[in-house]
């Protein structure tokens, strides 16, 4: 399953829901984009943030994905279809073709960015 980054932001929180639903995914089957884990990154404020955010990151055995040609193309197609109609932007476009590319699940709580894409998606309840 491909975990989209508002689930981790709110993991990151301390949200239980949030802890709760990444904990029911298999060690092993826990993905993200490298987009994801940038954009991660880019909400750091500074150095101690971003240490804690390592080590919470190690331990959450996360398996970062990194981008290919067929994530590139698959992207490309996704905003030709759907940036004008939905408002569909690039860090997305990658996110959702990271899991097409690797025939995954996308968890996400941000579904009304990935609803016209058609493709296989668990939506997250921040509660």
């Amino acid at each position: 399953m491909v975990i989209d980054t508002d689930v981790l932001i709110w993991f990151f929180r301390g949200n239980l829901n949030a802890v709760s639903a990444l904990d029911e995914i298999p060690v092993g089957e826990r993905f993200i984009s490298v987009i994801t884990y940038m954009e991660l990154l880019q909400g750091m404020r500074n150095k101690t943030e971003l240490r804690i955010f390592q080590e919470i990151f190690e331990y959450s055995e996360l398996i970062v994905l990194p981008l290919n040609r067929d994530i590139g193309n698959i992207a490309c197609q996704y905003l030709e279809q759907f940036h004008l109609t939905s408002g569909l932007r690039i860090e997305d476009a990658l996110i959702a073709a990271t899991a097409t590319t690797y025939n995954m699940e996308l968890f996400s709580g941000n579904y009304k960015h990935f609803k016209d894409l058609k493709i296989p998606l668990k939506r997250f309840y921040v509660i």
